[in-house]
């Protein structure tokens, strides 16, 4: 390529619209603009790929995005694509585009030649190395409607020169089917489609594909034969797809005029590596283009082999199938990419240093798929194999991986399962408002643990930060994990009811005021701050309010209880009780949320404010302009009658009373009722009590094991959980979230936290049936645990020390002290003493799997390895489905 040329050329010829509205360059970068916000135009031309055009053009790239662009790692940028267009409307924007490229102009008058439609994450099968979601109890978001609309209204088809559909699976959903009639309605005439495809549905649209002149499909396969193929991909047929290849080849054939072209994609793994020069043989047969690609970004661990090097070792052959897989291509006559493609592949499985068995299961144990992950990532990086010959670059800051890690630690810290407080994606969304608002002044009201906070300082602006919060000991206790310098924010820690706006802000400042606070019983915020709080607020200010969540569709009491299940519980902790409110929107459908979406929504409705929000971001936003507010007629009673409620609790028994028949059914449900009011109170230890009763009585009656196992990893007691679950699935009508919550526990358990500390140990529950029985003091112990597990998290040790050896003189049964007693000596060194209460606390509870790994740690360090062995082996026998001790074992008895 002639160097004036720009280094990718994606910029002047596709835009990207995902089934979400967002709009990105390429698949690699992130969104810079949404349809449901701007028109595609107006993004298309706007600051952001204008900045990005600009840097491509100049060669001064920086930037994360592009770092694991196929075109970059393998040595040049995407090529300008050639098209040989006829009619006029086609090959002018074309032309204009190219032009556009060459001079690297960042202003078009060209629209965009091809439309690469990202129409759905859903799929017909499911693919080991896939990341596509298969919940049918998910809410998937649609393809926008009214683009598809647009597109042939408007008239955009009459200059894109390629229509490409992606997905999961693009037919499997109706928005790609309309898309493909439409075009055969009126005649696609020399517009090519570009599918990106598994093939298993074309027979339901032959007829509409056949309108297609121009077309081509690239299938993904990762396998040439029925065993590899349907071991990969699970629900697809392999006679089936043969059947579909054979049709094309024959459609192909009898129809000369057509240009349609196939290419077969195959993800190279541990499963297919060594029948890389069959693929090859069969693309030929089947007169198809053949590329492969390394299985990235997944942690499927059996089949991994760029992660988990040592899968390889298994498959000693592999390196000899790859060599001659990269000979073959030019002797088959092959296209030069599918031997690029063998290439690259043999470059990353060739970067040292090769990861052994034994060194990536400590890994593992101690950071997670992510160590792993991050040790690839630097292999790469380093590597001569990938130098860069340009730099490169993304037009908008990307916080993704530091935004994870805060979430990750927090939930770490706090030992919570599922930590929503907020998203990667939504602290994204506050640093680009604040990169393109850029205020004098933010302030900010409800803290908590100050992931907003934290957004605002690792940004660039050098706005006055103000926050606001009745207590900022949560924000405190978080800095001892993620240490933040407050320097340039100012803490008020005061009633939010109780303060004066004025005085935070000047009549000429441009604010940013964010509001993180929630309604409580009695405690007005929201109403307090549209009384108070907006009048003196200088125009053009712009406010953003958390936690609210919109639905396109209007909600009623018909719909609401279906709407949470569907979307709002996959954004907030499942564990806790929640009880969610709605209203009807001026414009439009309802937002939902907690108590305060009514004030703020009939305010809004009122004034008539339109508010921004985006998909998958659970906030809306607006822009303060106190002299416009229109004095309008409001019906209060027809917007009460659109507002609602709904309970939800997630220790719910899901039993039909009407087949209660016995007394003692009759007392296990008062028994459940009962403890699901306390578990609303936050009385988790009486709660568990009454669900341990209701088991006794009724062991078969649906859902009272699997609310034992909320209450138990709501309290950080995961291995416990797991094991009472297990008993909830066993049984003969378990609860439909039983398997879900055991699969996402022990996720949570296999990231190898070890040894756990005495702050992030799960606080196991004592047998509760102990303390009903004893009473008195040994009602004590609890609470006194969750005192020294306390101080142990705000660092005062010596203190927990004393408070845990008041436990055992209390109750010398109550094991979580033992544990948290082992771990405390075992960090000043004073291992004998550790053992002595490790071995106390598997004495009373043997099935630990926290006391067993940190007792592990314990005699490892002490070199006694048979011992760990023993100790591994032995527990394994009562629980052998362990994976995490049954590596620890494995990697043991390798040594």
């Amino acid at each position: 390529m002639d160097k004036k040329h720009p280094l990718c050329c994606l910029p002047w010829f596709q835009t990207d619209i995902t089934y979400t509205g967002d709009i990105q360059p390429c698949c690699i970068m992130g969104p810079i603009g949404n349809i449901h916000e701007e028109d595609i135009f107006s993004i298309w031309n706007g600051k952001r790929y204008q900045c990005l055009r600009s840097k491509l053009a100049s060669g001064d790239l920086k930037g994360m995005r592009c770092e694991f662009c196929i075109h970059r790692l393998h040595g040049n940028w995407k090529a300008y694509p050639e098209f040989n267009f006829t009619d006029a409307e086609r090959k002018g924007n074309y032309r204009d585009a190219y032009g556009h490229y060459v001079k690297g102009d960042t202003l078009l008058t060209s629209k965009p030649v091809s439309y690469r439609m990202d129409v759905t994450n859903e799929c017909n099968i499911r693919c080991k190395m896939c990341y596509q979601n298969h919940d049918p109890r998910t809410y998937f978001t649609r393809f926008p409607r009214f683009f598809i609309d647009d597109f042939f209204d408007k008239g955009y088809y009459e200059h894109a020169g390629e229509i490409v559909l992606v997905g999961g699976e693009p037919l499997f959903v109706p928005e790609s089917l309309e898309i493909i009639k439409r075009f055969s309605k009126i005649g696609p005439g020399e517009c090519q489609l570009n599918l990106q495809t598994n093939a298993l549905l074309f027979e339901k649209y032959w007829d509409e594909i056949k309108t297609f002149k121009n077309a081509y499909f690239a299938i993904s396969m990762d396998g040439c034969n029925s065993a590899t193929y349907e071991n990969i991909r699970s629900g697809g047929r392999w006679t089936k797809l043969l059947s579909i290849l054979e049709t094309i080849q024959r459609i192909i054939a009898a129809d000369k005029w057509r240009r349609w072209k196939t290419y077969h994609a195959h993800i190279v793994m541990k499963s297919n590596i060594l029948e890389l020069p069959q693929m090859l043989r069969f693309a030929v047969d089947h007169n198809a283009d053949v590329g492969f690609s390394p299985m990235f970004f997944t942690d499927c661990k059996d089949e991994n082999i760029f992660i988990y090097n040592w899968l390889l070792d298994d498959i000693p052959e592999w390196r000899a199938a790859l060599d001659q897989s990269i000979e073959m291509v030019g002797e088959l006559g092959l296209k030069s990419f599918a031997r690029e493609t063998l290439i690259f592949v043999r470059k990353l499985l060739l970067i040292e240093p090769w990861i052994r068995r034994s060194s990536g299961e400590a890994i593992l144990r101690s950071e997670g798929e992510s160590g792993l992950q991050k040790i690839f990532d630097d292999k790469v990086k380093r590597s001569p194999f990938f130098a860069p010959k340009v730099i490169y670059f993304t037009p908008i800051p990307s916080y993704d991986v530091q935004f994870s890690n805060w979430i990750s630690k927090l939930a770490s810290t706090q030992n919570r399962l599922y930590y929503r407080d907020q998203t990667p994606e939504s602290l994204n969304n506050l640093a680009d408002m604040l990169d393109q608002y850029k205020p004098a002044k933010i302030v900010e009201l409800g803290t908590s643990s100050g992931l907003s906070l934290r957004t605002w300082l690792s940004t660039a602006t050098d706005a006055e930060i103000i926050a606001v919060d009745l207590s900022f000991n949560p924000l405190q206790e978080s800095r001892q994990v993620l240490p933040l310098n407050l320097s340039r924010v100012k803490l008020l820690e005061q009633d939010i009811l109780k303060t004066d706006f004025s005085q935070l802000w000047g009549p000429e400042d441009k604010v940013l005021l964010y509001v993180d606070a929630h309604d409580q019983p009695n405690i007005p915020i929201m109403e307090h701050i549209l009384r108070n709080a907006l009048p003196v607020l200088p125009d053009a200010s712009l406010v953003i309010v958390d936690d609210l969540w919109y639905s396109p569709i209007t909600l009623s009491n018909n719909n609401a209880l279906q709407f949470f299940e569907n979307t709002v519980i996959n954004e907030i902790d499942p564990l806790q009780c929640f009880e969610g409110h709605y209203a009807s929107y001026w414009k439009g459908g309802s937002f939902f949320g907690f108590c305060e979406v009514v004030p703020l929504i009939k305010w809004v409705n009122k004034n008539q404010i339109d508010l921004f929000f985006k998909p998958r971001i659970k906030s809306v936003a607006f822009e303060w302009k106190k002299k416009g507010l229109p004095d309008l007629p409001f019906d209060a009673k027809e917007f009460e009658r659109l507002c609602g409620n709904i309970k939800y609790s997630p220790v719910e028994i899901l039993h039909n009373q009407e087949e209660v028949t016995t007394g003692v059914e009759k007392q296990a449900i008062t028994l459940c009722k009962q403890g699901g009011e306390l578990y609303a109170k936050g009385r988790m230890y009486l709660s568990m009590a009454c669900f341990q009763r209701a088991s006794d009585l009724c062991p078969s009656m649906t859902g009272v094991y699997y609310a034992q196992g909320v209450i138990l990893a709501w309290t950080g007691r995961f291995g416990e959980a797991a094991r009472i679950l297990e008993k909830e699935i066993d049984g003969s009508s378990p609860h439909p979230n039983a398997q879900a919550l055991l699969k996402d526990i022990q996720a949570w358990m296999n990231k190898g936290k070890s040894p756990k500390t005495v702050g992030h140990n799960p606080k196991k529950m004592e047998p509760i049936t102990r303390i009903i029985k004893n009473g008195g003091l040994m009602e004590k112990a609890p609470a006194l645990n969750e005192e020294g597990e306390e101080l142990c998290r705000k660092g005062d040790l010596e203190g927990a020390l004393t408070i845990f050896k008041k436990v055992i003189e209390i109750d010398p049964n109550f094991a979580v002290s033992h544990n948290n007693l082992g771990v405390l000596f075992w960090q000043t060194g004073e291992t004998q003493k550790a053992l002595k209460h490790f071995t106390n606390a598997l004495k009373i509870d043997p099935n630990d799997r926290d006391t067993i790994l940190n007792c592990g740690e314990v005699l490892k360090s002490s070199g006694k390895m048979e011992d760990v062995k023993r100790l591994y082996s032995s527990y394994l026998q009562r629980n052998p489905k362990d994976e995490e001790i049954l590596s620890a074992l494995e990697t043991l008895m390798a040594l």
